[in-house]
């Protein structure tokens, strides 16, 4: 809520047909001078009126309330009213029984909820004639004396929530100017968008480039319409910052970042939890991170999501919804013992990072993690030549994929994850972390001639793998430092092109195939 602030009349007259003040015009400043009036019984005064208010209210604002302030005295006895008036010389609405006492002070009348009996428009609040007005009578006995030094008023009111970007070719930066507007399309004059503000960029706001060049926090953002183009600067961050309700963060028209990873999203809420959900529109988008400060908060994607290489999907606290979507990320970050929800739908998750910035997945403080894996892929992608590790925090996952590229690593690092399906690409590079176990329900490993799978640990002791039941047969695979568990039946026989690297407990191979060791500098040695 906004208000113009108490302000003081400039204008003072005495209007009516009974007995007038003397030196009305003195109401206008705070300066010890007073309008003043004796009356005896039964004489009333006139209506000692203040106007002149000079507000400026804007037409899009609607008035809450009023408070009227009088600074004065009148002699015990004697009956006071004060009220509100439009054009300067009728009452509008209803009065208030005065309550000013024997000593000069300020009593103030009305609120910022108070329309005293009446409807208010801006333009009637912003006219000259607008003000407030002071009458007092004596019905009793004696002479009764009133002083009022001055007549101020305060007008409240709400302004539009919207905010319409109206600025063209400009940077959305601290400075307003008339860049934002109340409605699509509308006067720009607009304050900057803030927490309490929903904004838009629509049909109506041009075609032009728009530079996000200010780190900010707003509650909402709606692009449907917008054919126009929004960069956002380097290491400038947009936080969605709403207290409470559903939000709409939807983006569209063409999204650029200014630089691939530090261009960044946030995701967070005030004191009440609050639902974002999130339209990419096929755009591309740099560091994402969902509560930041306060939990309870709910990320749901509307459609899928991409962020650059080098990119860190985090979830810090809250809950991120993937909602069946797919995702093609670099970094998946959630490693503390705050409490979320990360909810990973049917959708492919497909990893793009690796150990350059941090660990691809990385849960390895799983404490408060709620995981609903759903049906879902993770997929490791990275063709940067690297090693992309997978720190899972010991939770049940779906389907894991292995497709990271020829001659790279996916290194599962940590103990107690299980999978339904946990697949390898052929030319692909697999390690386990040493004294760790990895439970499956499946188990694909199925090289070629030309492009064999390399299993092993990451360093000294060996891994376990298990699944219960069934039988597993790979192919094309150099395996060392295994030991499978589980009553399941491992068949790595070498007449399937499989190698025995050593160091293996519970793989049926044949003989020894002879297969290249190149992939030992692969693994990790201590």
């Amino acid at each position: 809520m906004a208000s113009t602030g108490a302000t003081i009349v400039t204008s003072g007259l005495s209007i009516g047909t009974d007995i007038t003040w003397s030196n009305p015009g003195r109401i206008t400043a705070n300066d010890g001078s007073s309008a003043s009036l004796g009356l005896i019984p039964p004489q009333q005064s006139q209506y000692l009126t203040g106007t002149g208010l000079g507000f400026s209210v804007s037409s899009y604002a609607t008035i809450t309330g009023i408070e009227l302030g009088v600074y004065g005295n009148v002699v015990a006895g004697a009956s006071q009213i004060v009220g509100l008036t439009k054009n300067g010389t009728t009452q509008a609405g209803s009065t208030k029984t005065g309550s000013q006492g024997g000593t000069l002070s300020l009593v103030t009348y009305g609120s910022s909820s108070d329309l005293w009996g009446t409807t208010w428009t801006p333009s009637e609040v912003n006219a000259s004639t607008f003000g407030g007005f002071y009458r007092f009578a004596n019905f009793s006995s004696g002479m009764k004396i009133a002083n009022v030094d001055y007549v101020q008023v305060n007008v409240y009111y709400t302004l539009p929530t919207t905010r319409y970007w109206v600025g063209g070719t400009a940077n959305w930066d601290t400075t307003a100017g008339t860049k934002w507007a109340y409605t699509s399309g509308g006067v720009g004059g607009a304050s900057v968008p803030d927490t309490t503000n929903d904004v838009f960029f629509d049909a109506s706001s041009g075609s032009g480039n728009t530079t996000f060049s200010l780190s900010t926090n707003i509650k909402s953002l709606d692009m449907t319409g917008y054919t126009g183009t929004l960069t956002h600067s380097a290491g400038q961050i947009l936080t969605f910052l709403s207290n409470g309700g559903t939000n709409i963060v939807k983006f569209a028209g063409t999204y650029i970042l200014g630089d691939p990873v530090t261009s960044e999203i946030d995701f967070d809420a005030t004191s009440n939890p609050a639902v974002y959900n999130f339209t990419t529109g096929g755009n591309t988008f740099g560091n994402i991170l969902v509560g930041p400060y306060h939990g309870g908060n709910t990320v749901t994607l509307q459609d899928n999501l991409n962020m650059g290489v080098g990119t860190s999907l985090t979830l810090r606290k809250g809950n991120f919804d993937a909602n069946n979507k797919n995702l093609s990320i670099g970094l998946f970050y959630s490693s503390n013992g705050n409490t979320r929800t990360l909810t990973m739908g049917s959708g492919i998750w497909s990893l793009s990072g690796d150990d350059t910035t941090g660990n691809t997945w990385d849960i390895t403080a799983s404490t408060g993690l709620t995981l609903n894996s759903n049906t879902s892929t993770i997929k490791f992608t990275s063709n940067s030549g690297g090693t992309a590790t997978f720190i899972g925090g010991g939770k049940t996952y779906y389907n894991f994929w292995n497709s990271i590229g020829t001659m790279e690593v996916v290194r599962n690092a940590d103990t107690g994850n299980t999978f339904n399906n946990f697949k390898i690409d052929p030319g692909q590079a697999q390690l386990f972390g040493s004294d760790t176990t990895t439970t499956v329900a499946s188990f694909e490993a199925v090289g070629t001639s030309a492009n064999p799978i390399f299993i092993s640990n990451d360093n000294i002791n060996p891994f376990t793998i298990s699944k219960s039941s069934g039988t597993v047969n790979v192919a094309y695979c150099y395996i060392s430092l295994s030991v499978t568990a589980g009553g399941a039946t491992w068949n790595s026989y070498t007449t399937s092109g499989n190698t025995d690297g050593g160091g293996n407990t519970g793989w049926n191979f044949n003989n020894t195939f002879g297969f290249p060791l190149i992939f030992n500098r692969l693994r990790r040695t201590p």
